[in-house]
């Protein structure tokens, strides 16, 4: 998969990516962002140098290496900074490099899993920082650096300044001149939602009943309100609808869940404090409980795992379905493979309302222009998630 293989030596050589390998990590990317709505980006050389270069580099420090690491490695100070630029703007996974990895025949390194797995910071029990998922699918973005060697893997998508590093060693102006031709992509109609707002393949949740994160455009939705104090603290819900059914179509035509539960957040408290979902006693959030649904604390339903929470920052709306839930879905998938018959579709419905104090309508997640499961302008926010088998379904139609 490598073109010119990477070297540890004295001659410092970060190595080059067949095309084949590149076009491919380029799709897939590509891929995931059309599923919430973002354009496609191109693979920039300036950004696809400093990935390289940070992942081959072996340096510690995380997102920022310190310039004694990159001497104490024998790098020079050009290629120093090339590789601490993709450390600070990249999204990182992994630990040690592979350096006795045979490069020389190696024929696939297969890292589009990561593409997937970037996106579980919420699967935990509690509420992660769901950062990573925020910047790696920066939607305004038009290029992108993909950059790996075993054992380390970097993703550059944060960013639009070519210039630095003088376009990583390759000329700046050149660099630019390449990224002001690119069109610049509309912010997605509505909201941009991980898992979409729409349809999204089931195996893209990489077997975890993953957290739901959700940015406004406040063109489309009013955002939450601020609380400034304790008498205009609004209280958000969402009723949460889980749908079974074996055509596709008009799903707003859909009115008999099989599962339904509610859940609600204070503006304005934290995560430990201020929900009122059942069995959070308070806390935003309800830990799963995977084995014995009587070893579930009280009031615990579906066995847990669901949780809806508006004190995040770079996502301001964070929930997730029960874990039961989740089981369900990915046990018909499992049984539909296994028996060759058609699998069904899998959508949950998320209806939100706002409410102040006195229990007067509030101001947040008010339609403002209609969109996709939002036709009416002045009703509160209604988001939706149809789970499916991409490869099934897409030979059966």
């Amino acid at each position: 998969m490598f073109r010119e293989v990477p070297s540890w030596e004295t001659s410092h050589k970060i190595g080059v990516f067949s095309q084949p390998y590149a076009e491919n990590a380029l799709d897939y990317y590509n891929f995931m962002r059309a599923l919430f709505g973002a354009q496609r980006v191109y693979m920039s050389g300036y950004k696809q140098i400093s990935a390289q270069a940070s992942s081959w580099s072996d340096l510690g420090g995380g997102h920022y290496p310190s310039a004694e690491m990159g001497q104490a490695a024998g790098l020079s100070t050009e290629l120093y900074k090339v590789a601490r630029f993709g450390r600070e703007s990249g999204n990182l996974m992994g630990g040690k490099v592979n350096k006795t990895a045979d490069y020389e025949v190696m024929k696939q390194l297969p890292r589009n899993g990561d593409l997937t797995r970037i996106w579980n910071e919420g699967e935990w029990d509690g509420i992660a920082g769901l950062g990573h998922r925020n910047s790696f699918m920066f939607a305004p973005g038009r290029d992108v650096g993909i950059g790996l060697v075993a054992g380390f893997h970097t993703w550059v998508s944060w960013g639009s300044n070519p210039m630095a590093n003088d376009g990583a060693g390759l000329g700046g102006a050149e660099q630019k001149a390449i990224f002001d031709s690119y069109p610049v992509g509309a912010t997605p109609t509505g909201v941009t939602m991980h898992p979409s707002h729409g349809y999204y393949p089931f195996f893209a949740l990489s077997q975890n009943n993953q957290s739901v994160s959700v940015k406004f455009n406040t063109d489309f939705v009013s955002p939450i309100a601020k609380a400034d104090k304790a008498e205009t603290q609004e209280t958000i819900s969402v009723t949460m609808e889980y749908f079974i059914h074996e055509q596709d179509g008009d799903l707003t035509a859909l009115s008999q869940p099989v599962k339904t539960i509610t859940l609600s957040d204070l503006v304005g408290t934290t995560q430990d404090t201020g929900g009122t979902s059942p069995g959070s006693k308070g806390a935003d959030w309800v830990a799963p409980c995977k084995g014995d649904a009587s070893l579930c604390p009280e009031g615990v339903q579906d066995l847990g795992g669901y949780h809806l929470t508006t004190a995040h920052g770079s996502m301001p709306l964070v929930f997730r379905m029960p874990y039961a839930w989740y089981q369900s879905m990915a046990a018909d998938f499992k049984a539909a493979e296994l028996t060759d018959v058609a699998p069904q579709y899998h959508t949950v419905r998320y209806r939100f309302s706002s409410r102040k104090p006195d229990g007067s309508k509030g101001e947040s997640l008010v339609v403002k222009q209609p969109f996709y499961m939002n036709p009416q302008v002045g009703e509160y926010l209604v988001l939706q998630t149809t789970h499916f088998d991409i490869l099934r379904h897409g030979a059966a139609n």
